[in-house]
């Protein structure tokens, strides 16, 4: 490593990187201001399925709507998955989750790399389809997923 790489000239000085880019450090310099800037900046959008089905459903029991990535760790369709869940999380309530294990895909009837939208109020699970290399497209399929398939009617009475 070369030395001062990071252009450190005191102390404390925060460096931090997300998914191998270096982020601008704006946040204050006591412990509450460095914890506080660090947590709100290394939420990964995406919550990692490690335990298989098991955990899958205790994670997703309390959840009306949520999406999953299956794929690949180390891949550009993972990296566009993260991208996606940090740009949409923040329009709508949405929970993102991601698993790289194989048969856990395959008890969920999920080819490796896929991206499915569950939801607990339809029976209409939908699965996207277009490249999981393309942002935009994802975006799109998951606005166009979150709304309800079917609306409640009431009928007026007199």
């Amino acid at each position: 490593m070369k030395k001062n790489k990071y252009k450190i000239r005191s102390i404390p000085k925060v460096v931090f990187f997300r998914e191998g880019t270096k982020m601008r450090y704006n946040g204050g310099y006591d412990a509450p201001g460095m914890t506080g800037w660090i947590a709100n900046n290394a939420k990964a959008g995406s919550t990692k399925i490690t335990k298989g089905m098991e955990e899958f459903r205790e994670s997703v029991k309390d959840l009306e709507i949520f999406a999953i990535f299956f794929g690949r760790a180390r891949s550009k369709a993972y990296e566009t998955w993260v991208k996606v869940s940090r740009e949409v999380e923040k329009e709508f309530r949405l929970h993102f989750f991601h698993s790289f294990d194989e048969d856990f895909a395959k008890e969920l009837d999920q080819s490796r790399p896929s991206i499915k939208v569950f939801k607990k109020y339809d029976d209409l699970d939908q699965q996207y389809k277009g490249s999981l290399k393309n942002l935009e497209k994802i975006v799109k399929f998951l606005r166009l997923n979150y709304a309800r398939a079917v609306k409640e009617y009431y009928k007026q009475t007199e």
